[in-house]
């Protein structure tokens, strides 16, 4: 009787186990009834911006004066550089998921505003930080420089996602793009980001000076000094 009650339990736990579903399949209503699963997603967001800062930062900052070729990197010069589009391709497939993927996010943050409480304010200009930095990388390295030309065709803006605005997107202007970098870090945006410093939040994630600082590189890219000044004080 002993055995036969071992058996028979041992196959109802093995049953159970079996049955049960598996935790990676999930769906984007389960990740946003869970405030922790939130939080992990948007850190993947912040993941995916992270992915084209390597390739952007070596074609576009790297060419200043301020920076030394120490390796003499044959595709590298100061004031220079002689890379194809196709080499660039990586941080133009990067930039824009994460764009969709902060769109996917603040689609679905809208409908969880009670399972993140006091927190959606913040999490919602977090994720209109990484919009607004993936645009202001995106109008730097592929358009021209703004005061030669506001009005000249720069990069798609998308405020949406695949599946509410598709893909075929039109090109928006240089100011365009500059216009909304600036609704997605508003003042009212901004002033729900956290003001943290020597943190791991406070250098890890969007928080109001950063979005100052990329305010003030906006407003140098358009020769509006007085702004600039403005930008750096606060």
């Amino acid at each position: 009787i002993a055995v036969a009650t071992a058996i028979a339990t041992g196959t109802s736990s093995c049953s159970d186990i079996i049955d049960k579903v598996p935790i990676l399949d999930t769906s984007e209503s389960s990740i946003f009834s869970s405030k922790s699963q939130i939080t992990n997603y948007l850190e993947g967001v912040y993941k995916r911006l992270g992915d084209a800062l390597p390739g952007y930062f070596m074609t576009t900052e790297m060419r200043g004066d301020e920076f030394e070729d120490l390796v003499q990197n044959g595709n590298l010069n100061s004031y220079e550089m002689n890379v194809p589009v196709s080499g660039s391709s990586g941080e133009w497939n990067n930039l824009y998921k994460a764009i969709g993927e902060a769109n996917d996010f603040l689609n679905n943050l809208a409908n969880a505003k009670d399972v993140v409480g006091e927190d959606y304010e913040r999490l919602r200009s977090e994720a209109l930080f990484v919009r607004a930095l993936s645009h202001y990388y995106l109008v730097v390295l592929y358009a021209r420089t703004y005061h030669l030309n506001p009005s000249a065709k720069a990069v798609p803006i998308r405020i949406g996602t695949a599946a509410t605005s598709g893909n075929n997107l039109a090109a928006s202007t240089i100011e365009e793009v500059h216009q909304q970098i600036f609704e997605d870090v508003s003042d009212e945006n901004i002033s729900h980001l956290s003001t943290e410093r020597n943190s791991l939040n406070g250098v890890t994630h969007a928080t109001q000076a950063a979005a100052h600082a990329l305010r003030q590189r906006l407003y140098l890219e358009r020769w509006d000094w007085d702004n600039v000044i403005e930008e750096g004080k606060k």
